[in-house]
């Protein structure tokens, strides 16, 4: 694995915990007034890191 590729991993998994700790973050609150938006904050969160 090259030099650009091992950074393109770490980068990739950076924003992917990223978007973890975000979901965890909001659920608890979405979860009281609307659990079933809790993935899609989750998903939204994530898309949001992989195109930043």
């Amino acid at each position: 694995m090259g030099g650009e590729e091992g950074v393109a991993g770490l980068v990739l998994a950076a924003l992917e915990i990223g978007a973890l700790v975000g979901t965890l973050a909001v659920a608890p609150r979405l979860a009281e007034s609307r659990p079933e938006r809790v993935a899609y904050v989750g998903t939204a969160l994530y898309g949001l890191g992989l195109m930043l």
